[in-house]
């Protein structure tokens, strides 16, 4: 497949923080890719396959802020 996405692990002071701030997210967040973009860490899962997943031309894209639609059980 494709080049692996960088993740990075927050320092425990802002882990703290993002479970606190989004109680529903237990699993806290992590840094995501070259820029650093702070998600929830049940991203890891399939960020590699985001990045790298074929597109087609005919392709139709619905862009929403990350936590649009996310449900955490």
């Amino acid at each position: 497949m494709g080049d692996k996405v960088r993740v990075r692990e927050l320092d425990p002071e802002s882990q703290e923080l993002v479970i606190s701030l989004f109680k529903g997210n237990p699993e806290g967040a992590a840094r995501f890719g070259e820029g650093g973009y702070i998600m929830p860490s049940v991203y890891r899962k399939n960020v590699d396959d985001l990045k790298n997943m074929p597109v087609r031309p005919d392709d139709t894209w619905v862009v929403t802020y990350p936590r649009s639609g996310m449900v955490y059980l």
